[in-house]
């Protein structure tokens, strides 16, 4: 399994049930990824659910939860054609902070390609991605 890109971010102020909250929202994920043109969660946010995201200039795609850990993480799985992309998304709390990971990684025969149409993007706007939510996060504490 190749690591595509990683995001990580410190904050302070804000708590992991927050972080979690959105995460856990995927419904309004478009407010603060701004690929997704809108977010659907098709059962509860647990292991073996699934969401569809609407991406704009590009089709629907259907994830499948594979982990979730309430206040912790989660793993999504994005399946091509011959290849597999993994979201892994972690709150560790270090210090009496909070650091937020976020990790794409692909394998598969045709992980290349994959990564090339997809993946790369994906991982490149996790850091953007990631302080437009916090932002988010700290205007709805005020």
């Amino acid at each position: 399994m190749k690591t595509v890109g990683v995001a990580t971010k410190v904050v302070e102020g804000i708590s992991k049930e927050s972080i979690f909250g959105f995460w856990a929202d995927v419904n309004n994920w478009a407010r603060w990824n701004d690929d997704i043109e809108s977010a659907e969660l098709h059962g509860e946010f647990k292991e073996g659910s699934f969401f569809t995201l609407d991406l704009k200039n590009a089709q629907k795609v259907k994830i499948e939860l594979l982990e979730v850990e309430q206040n912790r993480s989660f793993t999504d799985l994005t399946k091509f054609p011959l290849a597999k992309m993994y979201g892994i998304h972690k709150i560790v709390e270090k210090d009496g902070k909070i650091e937020l990971v976020a990790t794409i990684k692909i394998e598969g025969i045709l992980s290349f390609l994959w990564t090339k149409i997809v993946a790369q993007g994906v991982a490149d706007s996790l850091g953007s991605d990631m302080d437009k939510m916090i932002k988010l996060i700290e205007n709805e504490k005020k």
